[in-house]
């Protein structure tokens, strides 16, 4: 196959019409449609089988139509699982008379398939070139074909990996001296494929030039290199070393569908052109003879509107008459590679006969789709940054609420006496408080002033809203002490309550009774704090009163006044405070009642303890569920935030797409419709 190379007047041309590169914004809106089109006079023929195998086949029979229908007296059998050496060998097809490649597996269906082909299809003394190892191409495929009977001389092109075998095929073929040369990476198929339509030797690269290739090259001293695909592709390293030596040109496009149409536009020149699926090879890998023997492009496409206007813009611009005074044909056919599932029917239509008006339509059709996307991206993004919002806001009132819970909490007595307006009972505790107070011991107040700082009491101390829950249940066992006796229950106040704690607290850490109130005192210290049978006197009553009361009864002489005080203990308000900070006895108890009533009247204790109960359940209620709400909102904001980092991507996704198609494609067309002015 021979090529003449478009000239840089023709390429200066393309990149002017804006079908290869070269982009202006212009203004937002629809594209002016222009009625006098071009005629869509194209048509194209569908070559696909039940695989890829009867494809390659399908393939192979059109090539010998096209050549009279005259058996093939080379044929070349590459592995249909993989891209390399089939690609490869299409220049060793340019060099053996368009000599078709048939795909194969070691599957003995396909192999029986492929070498019965070439047994019907091939001339006798035919040469059959089996590329790659066995491995790849059988030693059944080269049995059977060596025994046919038909004198076939076979012979393997393989080498110890991809890159050997390529070089083995450009020996086989016989690079003359000077020739032009693709260079394509080994790694993916996209570029070499569309190189394999040019009938150029293809070297395979992968990230370094080896010593076996440098020194191919060295031989061949090729007068022009066309690197195809980007710097990602075959890296700038390499590049440059080329471009050292050898004229280079780099043919790279945005992805591989742009880099296919820079090949293609430099190549193309019959009325045909051949149209292979982009996004996989099976199809394609054999496709690479049939544009040779057509004398143009292989093109990679896709099903969707971008590549159906590129590619359809890029055949229409060769019916231009500016083209076509350049020398160039109007592309009036071609292929499409496959079936349906890859390149479908409406995209082929369109590729193949679309007209300016159609191009025009479809472009606005296909801006249109991306301004939506464009809108809806960014109505989900709003909508994303409103959910963050609202859970972050749900988030700090949740803090908000869990660290005014826990500060209600921590603040133990002083909180609830505060919450409860219990204003002398706060003055009791703060060491203000000037009624019934007898004399007080040095720092008496200190006790439970120091262990409350920043609005925490401290842990153990009796004023801690644990520690005053343990005393209200010990003042409840008072009362079933005092059924015992068959005496009424006590009452109990704030006031009360307060001083009891702040006796506890001075108790804890000084034997002895204080004083500091006129009010009866019973202390106890080092008693267990747990209660099991509540038909019995426990805790500090059990020495109180069972102990106490067998000294009482049997008048024995020992110690009696805390009984006596339980019994008289109806007399005046009562509470009964609880602290565990004594550094050798552990709990302390101190049960004051204030016998004339300084502090007023008080309350049926059942009634102080359940209000007491209900005030502590609902304080630590609120701490969980604070944090049951912080650990909610914490998750929903999480969510929210990848959500809306999500969003922000698809938008800015989807805007950077529509600005940047929207210059393109509506310059492209601009250029395409001056084209034909």
């Amino acid at each position: 196959m021979k090529y003449k190379r478009i000239t840089s007047i023709v390429l200066s041309l393309i990149v002017a019409a804006g079908l290869l590169c070269g982009i202006v914004a212009v203004q937002e809106n629809s594209v002016e449609i222009v009625p006098e089109a071009s005629a869509a006079t194209a048509s194209y023929t569908r070559i696909y089988g039940a695989d890829r195998y009867d494809t390659a086949i399908q393939i192979a029979n059109t090539i010998k139509s096209q050549k009279g229908n005259k058996l093939f007296n080379y044929i070349i059998v590459s592995d249909g699982r993989n891209f390399p050496d089939a690609l490869a060998a299409s220049y060793l097809s340019a060099r053996k008379d368009n000599a078709p490649i048939l795909l194969t597996n070691p599957n003995s269906t396909i192999t029986e398939k492929i070498t019965g082909y070439i047994t019907s299809n091939c001339a006798a003394n035919a040469t059959v070139y089996l590329i790659g190892g066995t491995s790849a191409v059988s030693g059944d495929t080269e049995s059977i074909l060596k025994n046919s009977g038909k004198s076939f001389r076979v012979r393997r092109l393989s080498g110890s990996d991809r890159y050997e075998t390529n070089l083995a095929i450009l020996e086989e073929a016989g690079v003359p001296s000077g020739s032009d040369i693709v260079v394509a990476t080994a790694g993916n198929y996209a570029d070499s494929l569309s190189a394999s339509a040019t009938g150029f030797p293809i070297l395979l690269v992968g990230g370094a030039l080896r010593d076996s290739q440098t020194a191919f090259l060295n031989t061949i001293k090729p007068s022009f290199v066309l690197v195809a695909g980007g710097s990602g592709a075959v890296n700038n390293t390499i590049y440059s070393t080329l471009a050292s030596k050898y004229s280079v040109m780099r043919f790279e496009g945005v992805d591989r569908y742009e880099t296919s149409r820079k090949i293609a536009t430099y190549f193309q020149q019959s009325e045909k052109t051949v149209i292979c699926y982009g996004q996989n090879f099976p199809d394609g890998l054999a496709a690479g003879p049939l544009a040779q023997i057509n004398n143009c492009a292989l093109l990679l496409a896709a099903n969707n509107d971008a590549i159906k206007i590129d590619l359809a813009s890029w055949r229409l611009s060769y019916s231009s008459n500016g083209f076509i005074a350049l020398g160039l044909k109007a592309i009036t056919g071609g292929y499409v590679i496959g079936g349906e599932a890859l390149v479908n029917k409406d995209t082929a239509d369109f590729i193949f006969g679309a007209d300016l008006t159609a191009i025009g339509k479809q472009v606005d059709s296909y801006l249109s789709v991306l301004k939506q996307k464009k809108e809806s991206t960014y109505a989900t993004y709003q909508n994303a940054l409103s959910s963050v919002n609202t859970a972050a806001s749900n988030l700090t009132n949740a803090r908000s609420e869990y660290t005014s819970a826990v500060a209600q909490y921590n603040g133990g007595a002083f909180s609830y006496f505060e919450k409860r307006g219990s204003t002398t009972a706060l003055k009791i505790l703060n060491g203000t408080n000037t009624t019934g107070v007898g004399t007080k011991p040095s720092g008496f107040d200190s006790y439970t002033t120091s262990a409350y700082s920043n609005g925490v009491v401290a842990t153990g101390n009796a004023a801690h809203l644990e520690m005053m829950r343990r005393g209200i249940e010990w003042l409840m066992e008072l009362n079933e002490v005092r059924a015992m006796e068959g005496l009424a229950p006590v009452t109990t106040n704030d006031s009360v309550w307060a001083v009891a704690i702040l006796n506890a607290n001075w108790a804890a850490n000084n034997i002895g009774h204080a004083g500091a109130y006129r009010m009866n005192e019973n202390l106890a210290w080092g008693y267990t704090d747990s209660r099991t049978n509540t038909s019995v006197a426990e805790g500090p009553f059990y020495g109180w009163y069972t102990e106490e009361k067998i000294n009482y009864q049997t008048n024995n002489g020992k110690q009696t006044g805390h009984y006596t005080n339980i019994l008289s203990a109806g007399k005046g308000p009562t509470a009964m405070a609880f602290s565990n900070l004594h550094p050798t006895y552990g709990t302390t108890y101190a049960m004051d009642t204030d016998a004339h009533a300084y502090f007023g009247a008080g309350v049926n204790a059942t009634t102080y303890y359940n209000d007491f109960i209900n005030y502590y359940n609902t304080t630590k209620g609120n701490i969980s569920t604070a944090q049951t709400k912080i650990t909610t909102y914490t998750a929903q904001k999480s969510a929210a935030d990848a959500a809306l980092k999500s969003a922000n991507t698809a938008y800015v996704s989807a805007l950077a797409k529509y600005e940047s198609e929207y210059d393109r494609v509506t310059q492209n067309y601009e250029s395409l419709k001056n084209l034909f002015q």
